[in-house]
């Protein structure tokens, strides 16, 4: 009995080292990247006397401007997300949607998977309210798909500013096609399980045989129930009857998503004011187009230091001055990924430590 806990507790060790192991590669890749964007900019700034003289002429109410607009155009995209869910359950109320989107976002910077392993915690949220998994996945995957088709319309005309200018580089084709691929793929996804109902069913089992038949071979059992796969036939078939009218609640969400966006591009606008850097309407929109880009297929959660190092490069390409653009850019980075983030984690740890009392039956606000 002393010799299985032995076992038992040195297998745990193992668990634990290996999981460690994995975090620290993660770590270690997230930081050469940092690292080397952070070099980037450091090689394209070149005058610090320049940027210093910029930070002292920095506007304080400008500053404030920005940081309130950042935090306050959550609440446009948890309207967005809001939007979504109806169109998956018209019905379910979503109560403090706008918090548990700043804890969503504070999770998206948080962990290494970014944006895709923080959709779990609002796919968590969703079946609280009621929401079957599946619903709750495609709630997400839509939200996610609105901004995004909003977002390509102007990445079109970003890139095309770029090409008139002969400023288009390779690498910022190839990134397009991967966001372009990105959101098809949820597009793809959404149209089989909703508007073919049946055929993605067919597809289902068949991928259920696969996995079913491979996971018997190793741990002697079906990991997916034939009652899992009927429940998702039946989701699928409800869906199906209202496509026409999720159809049309999905194309009135994209003014909203395209105002997200128009938000924001007015944030990195007032980022360059904070500093009294001159800069155009189109030289934004340019910026704005690439920074969200990179944001989206950068491999560090939310693109941290990738997009710092990428967008301060082509700010200086399209006439941007070498300090103001870096101090814009991260002024803006600020704005609308750190101070929320930092709200973010404030409300996560509040929340957990009221999970955590109430399990050991102490009252909130009792300690």
């Amino acid at each position: 009995m002393i010799n299985c806990a032995r076992l038992s507790e040195r297998y745990s060790i193992i668990d634990i080292m290996e999981q460690r192991s994995k975090n620290l590669i993660k770590n270690g890749i997230t930081l050469f990247v940092v690292f080397f964007f952070t070099w980037v900019m450091y090689k394209n700034l070149g005058d610090f006397e320049t940027l210093f003289e910029t930070i002292s002429n920095a506007h304080p109410l400008f500053f404030i401007l920005t940081v309130g607009l950042g935090i306050s155009n959550f609440y446009m995209y948890s309207w967005i997300a809001q939007s979504s869910y109806r169109i998956i359950s018209e019905g379910t109320k979503y109560p403090k949607i706008f918090l548990n989107t700043i804890v969503y976002h504070f999770l998206s910077v948080s962990n290494p998977l970014g944006a895709a392993g923080s959709s779990a915690y609002l796919v968590k949220y969703l079946v609280d309210r009621g929401l079957s998994h599946i619903k709750a996945v495609f709630g997400v995957l839509i939200t996610n798909l609105s901004t995004n088709l909003a977002f390509i319309f102007i990445l079109i005309y970003t890139l095309y500013n770029l090409n008139l200018a002969d400023k288009l580089e390779r690498y910022q084709w190839y990134a397009s096609f991967i966001a372009l691929a990105l959101n098809l793929g949820i597009l793809a996804i959404i149209v089989l399980f909703v508007a073919l109902p049946r055929f993605s069913g067919k597809i289902a089992k068949w991928v259920t045989g696969v996995i079913n038949k491979v996971t018997r071979k190793i741990i002697k059992k079906d990991s997916i129930s034939e009652r899992t796969l009927d429940d998702y036939i039946q989701e699928a078939r409800s869906l199906s009857a209202r496509f026409d009218l999720s159809i049309y609640k999905f194309i009135k969400s994209l003014p909203i998503s395209l105002c997200y966006h128009g938000v924001n591009m007015l944030i990195l606008y007032l980022s360059f004011q904070t500093f009294a850097v001159p800069v155009e309407v189109t030289q934004i929109v340019t910026l704005y187009g690439l920074i969200t880009l990179f944001t989206i297929v950068a491999p560090t959660p939310q693109g941290v230091g990738v997009v710092e190092g990428l967008a301060h490069t082509v700010a200086i390409s399209v006439g941007v001055s070498s300090s103001g653009a870096l101090l814009a850019i991260l002024m803006f980075r600020l704005a609308v990924i750190w101070f929320p983030a930092i709200i973010g984690l404030f409300i996560f740890r509040h929340k957990d430590s009221a999970l955590s009392n109430s399990k050991e039956g102490v009252p909130v606000g009792s300690v």
